[in-house]
């Protein structure tokens, strides 16, 4: 009945476009839970942006056969099922990522490992399935036609750095910091891994990536949830980088859903990290039912 209702709402609200025409795709790792909110998402980016991508999507495991079916109704998307002996063959030549991503006494995923590498786009951003958008991202859109060689990516503000350093469960941000100096690498440590997009997976250098997982496990860090973060925005520092405008982008973790208001008509796109999914409803039913489409 859920997903129905949903394909009568998105009919309504968020009409098919035309494919686009370029090469650079969009990739998820998707659980069943996270379905809707990835579909309302996805539609509403085609909706603004006047155009399709397409996509690829990484089961972790937890999708049904009815959730594909519904993805597969609604978006261009390709879900690939089994991952797992297709990125191992890319890594058996590299052991410290081997024993990563497959060491079962890790119980936190790292799929994403997976997208970078077999993702049919060699030109990608990857995307969480929890973002919606409001309004044309120019920026964004522009990275994804535009064919740029830089990286793109999420940089928190001054002041989002302080509330950031302040807390004391999220060290990850220092020990990127670290890893750049250790490993003179151009890591910028206050980013959000939720948004890349990654210009030509061949420049990756699974080599060094290996290396800075020998690292992690001589650290103890390899078995720390946020690992995959600091090995993902890692391998963003062998490009050049550009950086989304915080002023269209919200990320509402929650010691920043205070400082947000659904009156900003500037914000085209908003995270909902953790907690926040709970407000994705609240926030898209508003969206919807407001004549004027923006709040």
């Amino acid at each position: 009945m859920k997903y129905q209702l949903a394909s009568l709402i998105l009919a309504a609200y968020y009409p098919r476009v035309g494919n686009s025409v370029v090469e650079t795709g969009i990739s998820t790792v998707l659980c069943h839970h996270h379905v809707l909110m990835y579909v309302f998402g996805l539609r509403s980016l085609f909706f603004y942006s006047k155009m399709e991508f397409p996509l690829y999507v990484i089961d972790d495991g937890s999708l049904t056969t009815k959730d594909i079916r519904f993805i597969q109704k609604h978006l261009p998307v390709r879900v690939e099922r089994n991952s797992r002996q297709k990125t191992k063959r890319i890594l058996g030549n590299y052991k410290w990522l081997n024993d990563y991503r497959f060491d079962s006494k890790s119980m936190v995923h790292k799929l994403k490992l997976d997208l970078l590498l077999i993702s049919p786009f060699a030109r990608q951003l990857i995307l969480d399935a929890d973002i919606l958008f409001m309004s044309k991202p120019d920026q964004l859109l522009n990275w994804l036609i535009s064919g740029s060689e830089k990286a793109l990516m999420v940089k928190y503000s001054r002041k989002q750095k302080i509330n950031l350093i302040e807390n004391e469960n999220l060290t990850m941000f220092s020990f990127r910091k670290l890893m750049g100096s250790y490993l003179n690498a151009d890591i910028e440590a206050y980013t959000s891994t939720h948004l890349l997009g990654i210009p030509d997976r061949q420049k990756i250098d699974l080599e060094k990536a290996n290396d800075l997982v020998r690292l992690l496990y001589r650290l103890d860090y390899a078995y720390k949830k946020f690992a995959e973060e600091v090995i993902m925005t890692y391998i963003c520092s062998f490009f050049k980088k550009d950086y989304l405008s915080l002023k269209y982008y919200f990320n509402l973790l929650p010691f920043w859903m205070e400082n947000f208001s659904t009156r900003n008509n500037q914000v085209k796109m908003i995270h909902f990290p953790g907690q926040a999914k709970k407000f994705y409803w609240r926030i898209l039913l508003k969206k919807l039912i407001s004549p004027s489409r923006i709040f």
